[in-house]
């Protein structure tokens, strides 16, 4: 079986270039469709007011005037050297900016994704086992009122109730563990919802399989076939789920960064789209559609490690 697994590794990893390599032909070309003259675009950030020759003379510098598949090329060396050009508002390297922010986006992503597995799992698994039960009733009621907050609504809230009303924690910005509270419940709350209510339905389904009469006629302990049995079968087909919410949050929090003004990556997106900042956008979008790719792969890999009956064939 080990065997399997290193192989099934090896196939996803020889794919992943091919994988990569259409992620960067679509982010560029897709780039090129968007109404913007990046000439023009800097010209004007510069305090310079833009004319047919200075746009021309312009795009013959930065190589614009060069066939489409000539500058991708060009485009794509400089990517594959970490070179993702330079911000036309900061003037600084792209890449150095959004390295700087991304630390940010981890730190507020991680802790609220963890927050959101802590409470949904055990709601989720009581609330599947009590089905009739209050505490059944009253998690449903708020995991879908959790779900059907808006973010930026929910955001404002907390920040009028515990910073505004209580003083308890700052409105915004970062440095301390205070900070990051306000911004984490916000980001976690309706994923706490959307999970429990998966959880809880997973969880329910296994529950009236077969097999669960008969670990009870076998003696094993109601804690026992939980713990070793359902938690196993059911968690497992959520690993996708996790991922794809995991790679959500890593993507930034576009939202509850600026709601906070937290520092991360998807604060600085939007201020790149406002300020039409090309090489931003265009590093932000490869990178991120780059982690989504990887987060996929480790998703698929977990799977088949937790889950050894899962063929390989699924992933063909």
């Amino acid at each position: 079986m080990k065997k399997t697994l290193w192989l099934f590794c090896l196939k996803r990893l020889a794919s992943l270039p091919i994988i990569l390599l259409g992620v960067s032909l679509l982010t560029f070309f897709l780039m090129r469709i968007v109404p913007i003259e990046p000439a023009e675009v800097i010209l004007r950030l510069s305090g310079v007011t833009p004319t047919t020759e200075s746009i021309r003379s312009l795009e013959k510098e930065m190589g614009l005037n060069l066939p489409l598949f000539e500058q991708y090329w060009l485009w794509l060396k400089d990517v594959l050297s970490l070179q993702f050009g330079t911000s036309f508002v900061s003037k600084l390297p792209v890449a150095e900016e959004l390295l700087s922010k991304f630390p940010a986006t981890v730190l507020l992503a991680i802790s609220s994704f963890v927050l959101a597995l802590t409470i949904s799992v055990p709601s989720g698994i009581i609330s599947a086992l009590y089905p009739y039960s209050l505490i059944n009733k009253f998690v449903r009621m708020l995991s879908i009122i959790s779900v059907s907050l808006p973010t930026f609504w929910l955001g404002f809230m907390l920040i009028y109730i515990f910073s505004i009303q209580l003083n308890l924690f700052p409105t915004n910005g970062t440095g301390s563990l205070a900070h990051l509270i306000l911004p984490t419940c916000t980001l976690a709350i309706p994923i706490i919802g959307l999970f429990t209510q998966t959880i809880q339905t997973a969880v329910t389904q296994e529950l009236t399989k077969p097999y669960i009469d008969y670990a009870y006629q076998r003696g094993l302990s109601k804690k026992t076939i939980i713990m070793k049995h359902v938690l196993k079968h059911t968690l497992t087909p959520l690993l996708s789920l996790f991922g794809l919410t995991l790679g959500n949050l890593m993507a930034g929090a576009i939202v509850v960064e600026q709601v906070f003004s937290w520092p991360g990556v998807g604060r600085y997106l939007i201020e790149s789209i406002i300020n039409r900042d090309y090489p931003v956008i265009q590093s932000y979008v490869l990178i991120v559609a780059t982690l989504y790719v990887c987060i996929n792969l480790c998703t698929d890999i977990l799977q088949r490690i937790f889950d050894p009956r899962i063929k390989e064939s699924t992933y063909d």
